[in-house]
């Protein structure tokens, strides 16, 4: 648990649950928040954390790591005209 801690604002920790449900789950475990919650989102991001049978630094370091490709991918076909 104490491993876990260190990632506890880690970008691939994160999900959309909207605030309500953010404050009422952060204390419980992540089985739980799936079962409960995952499970029934409406949000693709969210969704696709159900098949996860564990959740770990590992498995949040990957998230984050496949959430970064899928940023930049969108990034290159949205081309914005950005001043530096």
């Amino acid at each position: 648990m104490a491993d876990l801690e260190t990632h506890t604002w880690h970008a691939g920790k994160s999900t959309i649950l909207g605030e309500n449900l953010n404050r009422k789950t952060q204390t419980q475990p992540f089985v739980d928040k799936r079962d409960g919650y995952y499970k029934v989102s409406e949000i693709k991001m969210t969704l696709e954390l159900v098949p996860f049978e564990k959740w770990g630094p590992a498995q949040i370091k990957k998230r984050a790591g496949d959430l970064a490709k899928r940023i930049l991918a969108k990034w290159r076909q949205v081309k914005p005209n950005v001043l530096l």
